[in-house]
């Protein structure tokens, strides 16, 4: 017997045979060459104890820290995790609803930050005019975190259900591989994409992409994530959709048309239900937590907190929406907005925040004309929509099309001197929430390590292999006759067909596009085309089609191999493409 009790005829059998006394460092006459050959040996006899004597949660635990140490690689890079305007009123938003629930003690100063809702019950205050469309779910986790830690420990937060997510529909995907292999995709998503840099942003972008994880892992390995897992996807989807309405409306609006193509496919309508409601429940879920988290806080503010009018200034700045403006105001309409038909027609944003009185709509309006803008905004829309319904459809494709193309990461990158430099920033919650914030009122001091034009071409050039990758893997799999029996069959069966898991890559690539097709129509049309809405989303693409070829190892075409792939080693090669599709 061996020291790990087993004979060697075991050790043999189950691939334990190099647990045995580790081999020592042989010195020679080529010792740096053997030494590193030895020193792996000896790593991977010391990483085979590891796991041998680690109980599977744990080590489980230990590989989704290292994913989300990983993510956060960008933040320990330039000191301090990212924030935003709105994280400044997410934050007092959150404490001004535990004082409320009684859970902190009030905060005198509080009363001093110029995003927080209004001490007195009534009293008018602008940030009533635009929490509403804050979630004070997502502002809770922020606020727990930093009051336990730092802005630090929210990061960490964030990183954490990150890697968790993607641990489970990578292990659901691709479950004959390790969890090495594992730690090296994410560090291909870590160092080739956007995802670390909004991982690390303080506000809930990266949940959209969580969302869009959360629910490709239950509707196409659903039966291959445990109870357990699914509890916890369930759980973090709530989370996810509950952060932010965006996130809730590109989820259930792919989910919808993937369980109708599920259906299709011959799933089976028990499969599809669970699947479906199980997401269904979580939205429903997420809905019901924002609704009761918003009554403390209006109760305290003595009114209902209101959204800013963003379907209003989107359909003004698109057109359509300022020629009715135009003619309604000559027309007998009484419109709040028609003390402004005469301005030029600007950008959504200008219309909703500018100081400007020259171009500011509703962000130069006092508190009762603001009121009176929201109250307005459903009829107005409506107005504009039946004034020109052909002008707005063009318009609102249009800006679909422009949100699919703008996938740079800007807004994480930013300096943080943009707030300390700022008066009105100054009195808000970002300098106790910046981590070092006194070394950052001297511009370019607390800027970006990285070079945001660098982070563009790579990110650029890695979206168009991934789009390129993507097309080709497709071909393969829907090529005749294979789309045949693998589409009809492979989701009839699962594993057990021969085209079962080329079916579920395919349905896996599908669904990730429609996500980000699905994520450009809500935030392009209901808010406007910005950078950070399809930057936050848009490592899926990636990330999907390398686990299509981590699963399926598609034989590499001809010209491939002739040419490109002279330069990388023969082993590699074989790791990545090792046999055709079936």
């Amino acid at each position: 017997m061996s020291s790990i009790g087993l004979d060697e005829a075991s050790q043999g059998e189950l691939g334990l045979g190099a647990l045995g006394d580790a081999t020592p460092i042989e010195t020679g006459a080529v010792p740096g060459r053997r030494l590193i050959r030895q020193m792996t040996r000896t790593g991977r006899t010391w990483l085979e104890r590891l796991k041998m004597g680690c109980p599977p949660t744990l080590k489980r635990g230990l590989v989704v820290a290292l994913g989300a140490l990983m993510l956060m690689w960008s933040a320990f890079l330039n000191g301090r995790p990212a924030v935003f305007y709105d994280t400044a009123f997410y934050y007092s938003q959150a404490q001004y609803m535990a004082e409320a629930l009684h859970l902190v003690p009030a905060d005198p100063a509080l009363g001093d930050d110029l995003t927080s809702l209004p001490d007195e019950p009534g009293e008018p205050n602008v940030s009533a005019t635009l929490d509403g469309a804050r979630s004070p779910i997502y502002g809770l986790f922020v606020f727990g975190l930093v009051k336990i830690g730092t802005l630090w420990l929210a990061a960490a937060g964030q990183a954490a259900i990150v890697a968790y997510t993607l641990y489970v529909l990578y292990r659901a995907a691709a479950r004959r591989t390790g969890d090495g292999l594992f730690l090296v995709w994410m560090a291909g998503l870590c160092s080739l994409t956007g995802l670390p840099f909004f991982t690390t942003y303080i506000m809930p972008d990266i949940f959209g992409g969580v969302a869009a994880a959360g629910a490709l892992a239950l509707l196409i390995y659903w039966d291959r994530v445990s109870i357990r897992n699914r509890i916890g996807i369930a759980l973090v989807l709530v989370f996810a959709m509950a952060a932010h309405k965006a996130n809730l409306l590109t989820t259930v609006g792919v989910t919808a048309l993937a369980c109708a193509l599920l259906g299709g496919l011959g799933s089976g309508l028990r499969t599809v239900w669970a699947r479906g409601a199980t997401i269904a429940g979580a939205a429903v879920v997420a809905l019901v937590l924002g609704s009761l988290a918003f009554i403390p806080i209006d109760q305290r503010a003595g009114e209902k907190v209101q959204n800013p009018p963003f379907l209003m200034a989107r359909i003004v700045a698109d057109g359509p929406g300022y020629r009715y403006l135009q003619y309604a105001c000559t027309h007998g309409k009484r419109y709040a907005l028609c003390q402004f038909a005469d301005q030029p027609d600007v950008d959504s944003d200008s219309i909703l925040w500018s100081p400007d009185d020259a171009i500011g709509m509703f962000g130069v309006s006092d508190y009762p004309t603001r009121l009176e803008i929201e109250r307005e905004e459903i009829p107005f829309v409506l107005g504009a929509l039946a004034y020109d319904p052909l002008g707005e459809l063009t318009a609102a494709l249009r800006n679909m099309a422009l949100q699919l193309t703008m996938i740079h990461v800007r807004s994480p990158l930013a300096d943080p001197a943009i707030f300390m430099r700022d008066d009105y920033w100054l009195q808000t919650s970002l300098p106790h929430l910046i981590p070092d914030s006194g070394e950052c009122k001297q511009w370019g001091r607390c800027a970006s390590r990285i070079e945001p034009w660098a982070l563009f071409i790579l990110h650029d050039i890695v979206t168009a292999a991934a789009l390129a990758a993507t097309i080709w893997l497709l071909a393969l799999i829907v090529r005749p006759p294979r789309v045949r029996a693998a589409l009809r069959n492979g989701l009839k069966s699962g594993a057990r067909q021969a085209g079962g898991e080329t079916t579920r890559i395919f349905t896996l690539i599908l669904f990730g596009l429609l996500m980000l097709v699905v994520n450009a129509a809500v935030c392009g049309i209901l808010s406007a085309p910005v950078s950070r809405y399809q930057a936050r989303m848009v490592w899926l693409l990636p990330a999907v089609t390398s686990l299509g070829f981590i699963v399926l190892r598609p034989a590499a075409p001809a010209w491939l191999t002739q040419h490109l792939l002279k330069v990388i080693p023969s082993k590699v090669q074989r790791f990545i493409f090792a046999r055709d599709v079936a």
